[in-house]
């Protein structure tokens, strides 16, 4: 009986908490993302997605069509006057392999940059620079 109520208040307590979290969205737009690409240690494959930044502006939540979520911390503050102008994901990129490095949302000043992955690493080293692919970011 213990048990069965532990796991009550546990989902309970989880419901409340990602409820929450989906409540406090502020910004919410989508992206046609034409390659598979990765976030921190996941890829993801390619398609429509929503990026939603959450009650700060370095929480994030990218969710596909199919229902599957992922949240990305974006500790960094990347200054810029595009930001406003042009809401967008940043991918660095060489031969195949996209990784997503900065979101750019609409109404703000500043872009966020996300931690330089592993798979980001490797890359920089292989080529000293990959290169920079943007895709738009538009109201859903």
């Amino acid at each position: 009986m213990k048990r069965t109520l532990n796991r009550i208040m546990l989902a309970t307590t989880l419901s409340a908490l990602f409820g929450s979290v989906s409540l406090m969205a502020q910004n919410r737009e989508t992206a046609e993302i034409p390659f598979d690409y990765h976030v921190s240690t996941k890829v993801l494959p390619a398609g429509k997605y929503m990026v939603e930044q959450l009650s700060t502006p370095t929480l994030f939540r990218i969710s596909d069509n199919r229902g599957h979520s992922l949240f990305v911390s974006a500790p960094c503050p990347k200054a810029g006057k595009l930001g406003t102008d042009n809401p967008r994901l940043a991918f660095v990129h060489s031969g195949s392999d996209y990784v997503l490095s900065e979101i750019w949302m609409p109404g703000g000043v500043d872009g966020a940059t996300l931690r330089q992955s592993d798979i980001e690493r490797q890359l920089t080293r292989k080529i000293g620079v990959a290169s920079v692919v943007n895709v738009a970011l538009g109201t859903h």
